[in-house]
């Protein structure tokens, strides 16, 4: 499936990816079907690649489980795609840089000294939605989860006209990651920008409101519904993406070609030193078949 969809597909990394993935997130292989589709639905909603969505995902799995960790698993991975995706496109960094992003982003909300910086900023006028903790209906003060945490930092940056909103997201987003101080306001554009796209189809969609802005909507819900959108994915919308993208016999050879380059990765990845004299063989009689493939077509 993701070999058809990108035709520059490296297969091994693809195969270690999902390996990696289906470890961190504990899915099982009658599961890894499911996981699989709801990362092509994150790739045809949004400008992102399933490598980068890969590779982000290798640096931070096991952080966005920690983190989302109240939340049912395939919701919480859904809300990995769509966070890590976002990142992605609206910066057009590699998913690799989005994973170190992601890394660096899950941990400051929870870290003390951030923590604390967020509850005293919280006490400005605008800025009430940083504190890190609400209190639940038992009247217990409870620290928020990561989603809620994020969105309101990000809705605080984007809404609050204040030079200071700038400071805020510095001790929150790791400046190194992204390129400098100066690069914070851009990437809150670009994220502004991203969830404005996300806001049109939410609308066309019905979803949203006609006359929803960037100004008016909860962050939070936009994100939510983008994460939604992705968990609703079934293996037929996958199966009429991949069909509107080549003819059945381009997508037929496509299929067969990493099938046969993921078996044999599985294959040899088990038997490794054992297979050494059996692949050299292998290879000389694959070459054959290969400087052979006219006359065996006329079989």
């Amino acid at each position: 499936k993701i070999a058809a969809v990108e035709e520059d597909l490296d297969t091994d990394f693809a195969a270690s990816g999902l390996e990696a993935m289906a470890s961190q997130w504990g899915v099982n292989v009658a599961e890894l079907d499911r996981y699989t589709n709801m990362m092509l639905k994150t790739a045809m909603l949004s400008n992102t690649t399933v490598t980068d969505l890969l590779m982000a995902q290798r640096d931070t799995a096991a952080m966005f489980k920690s983190r989302l960790a109240g939340v049912e698993d395939e919701e919480a991975f859904a809300t990995a795609m769509a966070l890590s995706s976002m990142f992605v496109e609206a910066t057009g960094k590699s998913g690799r840089e989005s994973g170190t992003f992601w890394r660096n982003v899950l941990q400051r909300p929870y870290v003390k000294d951030s923590r604390k910086f967020l509850e005293q900023a919280a006490q400005l006028k605008g800025f009430e939605d940083l504190d890190p903790y609400y209190v639940d209906e038992t009247g217990k003060r409870v620290q928020k989860d990561f989603l809620t945490m994020f969105s309101n930092i990000l809705e605080t940056a984007m809404k609050v006209d204040d030079p200071s909103a700038m400071t805020v997201l510095s001790e929150v987003f790791p400046i190194r990651t992204i390129g400098g101080a100066e690069s914070i306001s851009a990437l809150v554009q670009d994220l502004k920008i991203d969830l404005e796209k996300s806001i049109t189809i939410l609308k066309d969609m019905g979803e949203l409101d006609e006359d929803a802005t960037i100004d008016t909507v909860d962050i939070k819900e936009v994100i939510e519904k983008y994460i939604g959108n992705i968990l609703e994915v079934t293996d037929e919308d996958i199966g009429m993406y991949l069909a509107g993208l080549q003819d059945t016999t381009q997508f037929s050879a496509k299929g067969l070609y990493a099938q046969w380059q993921t078996t044999i990765y599985s294959v040899f990845n088990e038997l490794k030193e054992e297979t050494s004299d059996a692949m050299t063989y292998l290879t000389a009689i694959l070459r054959k078949f290969e400087e052979s493939s006219h006359q065996l077509s006329e079989v």
